[in-house]
């Protein structure tokens, strides 16, 4: 048997905390979605001179380190667009008390964190790999003060969702919750 919560945040429901929770996601989505897709189309006026360590001293573009920041932005972009999309479908499922739909969600939110830990570990062996280890560490750190934050809400929306989507189960099937 896995673990299992029995309200979100200790004051609301499953039904209402995972409403909540698909709500927050597609503003968060929208804002990556939004955010990174402007810092994409502007990263030619923003590459600094990361050998020196100055973040705000601009520097001729390179095209490389251009190339590499627009992959890094429009991959970010698009992962707010699939946030916005699992909002969306957590929404209705919530909404419904859709077991089938929150294992739906529960399967690509999963998938999602999976995919957003692997393209940052890469992502942090690229810079080591290719910058100054000085501007690896800070890009690194930079992305973690985002991602952990995000990895550990991720976490616990999915175990609120799967257990509303255990709770939608039992009711469904006629058994009496334990």
């Amino acid at each position: 048997m896995a673990f299992t919560v029995d309200s979100c945040c200790c004051c609301f429901s499953l039904k209402t905390g995972t409403l909540i929770i698909s709500i927050v996601q597609g503003l968060l989505g929208l804002s990556l979605m939004v955010t990174e897709s402007v810092n994409a189309y502007h990263v030619e006026d923003t590459t600094t001179d990361e050998r020196k360590g100055s973040i705000n001293t601009p520097s001729p573009p390179n095209e490389a380190h251009v190339v590499e920041r627009r992959i890094y932005h429009i991959t970010l972009a698009i992962s707010g667009g699939f946030n916005i999309m699992l909002s969306v479908l957590l929404f209705i499922c919530a909404d419904k008390k859709n077991p089938k739909m929150a294992k739906t969600w529960l399967i690509l939110m999963t998938g999602l964190a999976i995919f957003m830990f692997l393209f940052l570990v890469v992502y942090a062996i690229y810079m080591a790999i290719n910058k100054e280890i000085g501007a690896a560490i800070l890009s690194v750190l930079r992305s973690m003060v985002y991602s952990i934050p995000a990895i550990v809400l991720t976490a616990y929306s999915i175990l609120v969702v799967y257990s509303l989507q255990k709770k939608a189960e039992e009711s469904s099937s006629g058994e009496k919750p334990v």
